[in-house]
């Protein structure tokens, strides 16, 4: 018997034992090629949808019911005789503001129902937004998940917080996942302030990019946004030009920063793999990855995947020439390979980037970072003395523990490191407070700022690693409680 996914197999197995029945199978993995050669694989599957088909499904439906060839309906996989056709998929993408508010109920009176129903935690799951505004500009080489629709479109704020409103109101659930892939930045101006002036204790989940400001940061956590998952890929501002990011290393520690400040949830995978990488694009992150134990660990190193629409798949001179489909999926299908390199999203390639003894230091030192973060804190308050120094206290695992005390041209310079700096602008704002300090100097009280582990350098930049908030974990929860020095400005 010929192998099949979850999703077919079902398929299978209801078409054999109602004929009658109609199945449809869509979505991403449906999209392009896949989808035809999904189809034409699998004679059990009446039609498939390629793309959006929030207007595909209804005009679909309504041939069905006449009994007539959808041939007019732009994406769809139908059977002629014993052919499969592929109808050209629709040309634009759909307006997001028509796309209707989704309807739990059925849904919710099976959860209540349900046998195991006590064991269940339900989310309510609301979209506001589709493609990624920063693919439209920079396709991060790795990204296969836009598909052929990668145009950015989204809610206005005051349509996705009506939608919510509804949501939780008619099914009394706080938990809201977006599906988005990246927020819109207009809900800085237009939704997460409505968000942070009601009275519901919300818990929110959202897809960003890693360059946000402090006060958006702030913002997401007023907003009750507890759980992001920012484009933290890398450290390293060089990798991060090869994934083509836009933003540096150093930016992506401030972030993390930020997030401990403001008890976000911070969830990413460590990547690499690129083709290009150097062994010492990644030996000089390590070096300084356990100065970082105070700051949430990724979930893990992990090697890139060729994925399918990415541009490293699209664009062979990227550096993966050689490619198959994936090995996985000789366990699910059973087919000659032409037809799979038609269907599937992943496929295996030579590995590139970093090997052996780096790869393996690499995946170690996270696993420490993620064994040690637990117990680690790094923090800076005001001095107790009303003076202006800076007084630093240093309990991450696997250091010395001590507090660091900072006065007079000191703490103003690492004021000024919490927002990274070269040393030659450092130097340039220490002489615009009055303080004229030799460039030596300064590099040398830099330099045992880095051996302390209290700053991360990233090529010329140099970032303060201190919070200025201490967030207590409840292990196995998204719940994030504050204590220690005062929270930063703006939250509660």
């Amino acid at each position: 018997m010929r192998r099949v996914s979850y999703g077919t197999a079902l398929a299978r197995e209801i078409k054999r034992i109602r004929p009658d029945v109609v199945t449809v199978l869509g979505g991403s993995n449906c999209d392009g090629v896949m989808g035809h050669a999904l189809h034409r694989n699998h004679p059990f599957l009446d039609y498939v949808v390629r793309g959006e088909a929030e207007k595909t499904f209804p005009a679909l439906l309504a041939h069905v019911e006449r009994g007539t060839a959808p041939a007019d309906v732009p994406g769809v996989c139908s059977w002629d005789g014993g052919t499969s056709r592929a109808n050209r998929e629709a040309q634009g993408t759909l307006p997001i503001r028509l796309l209707p508010s989704p309807d739990y109920d059925a849904w919710r009176e099976d959860i209540e129902s349900s046998p195991v129903a006590e064991f269940v935690e339900p989310k309510l799951v609301v979209e506001g937004a589709r493609g990624c505004w920063w693919g439209e500009k920079h396709h991060c080489t790795f990204c296969g998940l836009n598909g052929s629709l990668m145009e950015f479109r989204s809610k206005s704020g005051e349509q996705l917080w009506s939608e919510i409103t509804r949501l939780v109101e008619r099914h009394k659930l706080l938990d809201v996942i977006t599906v988005d892939n990246i927020i819109s930045m207009d809900y800085f101006r237009d939704f997460l302030p409505r968000v942070a002036d009601s009275s519901w204790d919300l818990r929110i989940h959202y897809e960003v990019k890693s360059n946000l400001s402090r006060e958006q940061i702030a913002l997401l956590a007023r907003a009750r946004v507890t759980h992001v998952q920012p484009g933290i890929e890398s450290l390293n501002s060089r990798v991060l030009g090869l994934m083509d990011k836009g933003v540096s290393g150093a930016r992506n520690v401030r972030t993390m920063r930020e997030c401990e400040n403001y008890a976000l949830t911070c969830v990413r995978n460590y990547l690499y793999g690129f083709p290009g990488e150097r062994d010492e694009d990644y030996t000089d992150v390590m070096d300084q990855l356990p100065a970082l134990r105070h700051l949430q660990p990724p979930n893990g190193a992990t090697r890139i995947a060729l994925e399918r629409f990415s541009p490293h798949f699209m664009n062979p001179a990227l550096g993966f020439t050689t490619r198959r489909p994936a090995d996985i999926y000789r366990h699910v299908y059973q087919l000659p390979m032409e037809e799979l390199a038609d269907l599937v999203f992943l496929f295996d390639a030579p590995a590139a980037g970093i090997r052996g003894e780096v790869e393996q230091r690499l995946v170690e030192e996270i696993d420490r970072w993620a064994a040690a973060y637990p117990s680690s804190r790094l923090f800076l308050e005001p001095s107790a003395d009303g003076d202006d120094a800076l007084v630093i206290h240093d309990e991450r695992q696997g250091w010395p523990q001590r507090t660091h005390r900072l006065t007079h041209w000191q703490a103003a310079a690492f004021r000024e490191l919490d927002h990274g700096r070269t040393l030659l602008a450092l130097r340039r704002h220490l002489a615009g407070a009055g303080y004229h300090i030799p460039l030596d100097t300064l590099d040398g009280w830099c330099r045992q700022l880095l051996a302390d582990g209290l700053v991360f350098r990233d090529g010329e930049t140099i970032l303060a690693l201190p919070t200025q908030a201490v967030a207590v974990r409840a292990p196995g929860q998204d719940i994030w409680l504050r204590t220690g020095s005062p929270a930063p400005e703006g939250v509660a």
